[in-house]
C-alpha cells in the first residue's frame, strides 16, 4: 500500500470517519424502482389536474352567474320595451 501512497494513518483516519458517519455521503443512493418513479409522476399529474379542475369549476361558476345576469337583463329590457310600446299605443 505504501507503493500507492497509502499509509496506516490514512486507514485509521478513514475508519474513524466511517464510524463517526462522515463517509455516509459516499454511500450509494437507493435506486428508485420504475414503479416508484411512475407513482411520483402520477402524483404530480394528479396534483396538476386537481388544480386545473378547481380553476375550471371556478370559471364555470362565474360563467353561470354571468349568464344568469344576462338573462335577467334581457328580461328587464324586454319588459321595458313592451311597456314603451304599450305607452306609445295609448298615447298614439
Amino acid at each position: 500500500m505504501r507503493r500507492e501512497g497509502l499509509y496506516h494513518s490514512h486507514l485509521d483516519k478513514w475508519r474513524k470517519d466511517r464510524d463517526a458517519g462522515g463517509l455516509n455521503a459516499l454511500a450509494p443512493k437507493p435506486v428508485k424502482s420504475a414503479d416508484s418513479a411512475e407513482l411520483t409522476r402520477l402524483r404530480a399529474e394528479n396534483k396538476k389536474l386537481t388544480a386545473e379542475l378547481g380553476r375550471a369549476k371556478s370559471e364555470l361558476g362565474k360563467t353561470k352567474t354571468a349568464l344568469s345576469i344576462a338573462g335577467k337583463a334581457f328580461a328587464l329590457l324586454e319588459e321595458i320595451s313592451e311597456s314603451a310600446d304599450s305607452d306609445a299605443k295609448q298615447n298614439g
